[in-house]
C-alpha cells in the first residue's frame, strides 16, 4: 500500500469540508457584532444589537449572510 498517494475523491471531500467550515456560524457572527459594538464604545443592548444586525443585513453580499443576519435579528424578538 502506497502512503501519500494522490486520491482525488479524498482531496475533494476535504476541500468540501473545509469550505463548509470556513463560513461563520451564527454564534461567530453575533460574537463579532458584539465585539465591534464594544470596541466602538457603544452600550450593549437589544436595540444596539438590532440596529447593527440590520445594518449588516443591508450590506450582506450573499443569501447565506442575509439568512444568518435575519435569523439573528429574529432571535432578539423571541421570548
Amino acid at each position: 500500500m502506497q502512503q501519500g498517494a494522490y486520491n482525488p475523491s479524498i482531496n475533494s471531500s476535504v476541500a468540501d469540508f473545509m469550505s463548509a467550515v470556513s463560513e461563520p456560524s451564527e454564534q461567530e457572527v453575533m460574537g463579532k457584532v458584539v465585539r465591534d459594538l464594544l470596541n466602538d464604545g457603544q452600550r450593549l443592548s437589544r436595540r444596539t444589537l438590532c440596529t447593527r444586525l440590520i445594518s449588516q443585513l443591508d450590506r450582506a453580499s450573499c443569501k447565506k449572510e442575509q439568512a444568518i443576519y435575519q435569523t439573528l435579528v429574529g432571535y432578539l424578538f423571541v421570548r
